[in-house]
């Protein structure tokens, strides 16, 4: 009696397999030749990795979540820049008719949704930092949280055409060096084509000291003459307080300044960059929080005139070391 095929297809594999172990069970319970299984697996995963790439879960993109920003936030965005171009300090606004929990609220979601677009597009481009001409396109949202954040604080919004200069802070910790970034800038970033756009190397340049991996301050060196020309730089920097510090030049001629370098920073030694900078810091740091604190707010850039010579040598600093830290 013959037997049937699926009784001898049976037999032949338990005999393959656990007799003559010529073949082996795979992880999908599926006989192959023991020769070949490496070569099945390898294929195997493979097809998975390929199937999950082109149906798989995806990070939703910069220009996704950008778009979704702008989206949300329109209508007050709209309010906020209605009260600006009125010139009315009463003009209301989405944000003023808020309740003091409402608008804590409404800063913490933004803050939140502000963050998770900066780390999706540091995750596209690789960056250590979102730029300033990167946030360009979501600018409106910017001025609006920096809006929130004021009120939460207690402080009036800056009436008039500088009222938004200075590039709201959403992470606390980075705000010297995002404000000295942005002065190292020179003028308010152009409008990006896209949100996560890439940045074109002649604005990279000056936009790379928006990130600082300097912790704490070291004491700045005593004033020693300098060359002309950098002290030149020096007194006309010191010549032209913020205007908006009113009575708080005593607390401006008490900043101690240091000389500016004049040597080409493409020749200078890497300590010798360092020392530069990190007294330049110093500086800088000390006008923004005595600016901060005699003025309640941090300081923008129309306000930061005073030390343009300062933030453009830091700027010139942080990107050499920054140049040389890539080769």
């Amino acid at each position: 009696m013959v037997a049937d095929p699926l009784s001898q297809i049976l037999s032949q594999v338990i005999d393959d397999v656990s007799f003559s172990q010529t073949h082996t069970v795979s992880d999908d319970f599926r006989v192959y030749p023991k020769s070949s299984i490496d070569s099945v697996s390898t294929l195997q995963q493979e097809q998975r990795r390929r199937v999950e790439q082109t149906y798989g879960a995806r990070a939703p993109s910069p220009d996704f979540l950008g778009s979704q920003l702008l989206a949300e936030y329109r209508g007050e965005a709209a309010s906020l820049q209605l009260a600006k171009e009125s010139g009315d300090p009463n003009f209301p606004t989405t944000v003023s008719r808020m309740t003091p929990e409402q608008t804590k609220q409404f800063k913490k979601d933004m803050k939140q949704r502000i963050h998770e677009w900066e780390a999706t597009v540091r995750d596209a481009t690789g960056q250590t930092d979102v730029y300033p001409d990167q946030k360009a396109a979501l600018r409106a949202i910017y001025e609006l949280y920096r809006a929130t954040k004021m009120r939460v604080l207690g402080v009036e919004a800056p009436a008039g055409p500088h009222a938004a200069a200075a590039e709201p802070s959403v992470a606390g910790g980075r705000d010297v060096s995002q404000s000295i970034a942005a002065q190292a800038a020179g003028a308010p970033s152009a409008p990006a084509s896209t949100v996560g756009g890439a940045r074109a190397d002649s604005t990279r340049s000056s936009s790379l000291a928006a990130k600082d991996g300097t912790v704490g301050f070291t004491k700045a060196p005593s004033r020693t003459p300098a060359a002309a020309n950098g002290e030149g730089r020096s007194a006309s920097s010191g010549a032209s307080a913020p205007a908006t510090a009113g009575s708080g030049a005593d607390w401006i001629q008490r900043i101690e300044r240091v000389p500016l370098g004049t040597e080409n920073v493409s020749i200078m030694s890497e300590e010798e960059l360092q020392v530069e900078k990190r007294s330049l810091k110093q500086v800088l740091h000390r006008f923004e929080s005595d600016f901060e604190k005699y003025n309640g707010v941090r300081p923008g850039r129309h306000d930061r005139h005073g030390f343009t010579a300062e933030y453009h040598r830091y700027g010139e600093l942080k990107n050499e070391l920054a140049r040389r830290s890539q080769k």
